[in-house]
């Protein structure tokens, strides 16, 4: 994908904070990860099976701002104000 260390280094700790975002109000829900290289890496996290009480508003939100930051681009898909589904993507640096 081109990426260098540090962006592969930034490519981990997003997928991770997505997997902690995703997770924490998922209840058991399956949690789908897809990778694709290309000019870059682009990923999609998705899960299912929400429960209202085990979502924690304030993680939420602390993560987007860890995933806007890593990420060249960050798309989230929310279902009842709860992130069921994001998708992030580095570029290759020339």
């Amino acid at each position: 994908a081109g990426l260098d260390v540090d962006d592969i280094e930034d490519v981990k700790a997003a997928v991770s904070e997505a997997c902690v975002l995703l997770m924490a109000g998922a209840g058991g829900g399956e949690l789908r990860i897809t990778v694709e290289s290309g000019d870059g890496l682009w990923a999609e996290c998705a899960v299912e099976g929400y429960e209202e009480e085990t979502f924690d508003a304030d993680a939420a939100g602390m993560s987007r701002i860890i995933l806007e930051a890593l990420a060249d681009e960050a798309d989230f898909f929310d279902r009842d104000g709860k992130t069921e589904r994001l998708s992030f993507k580095f570029r290759t640096r020339v």
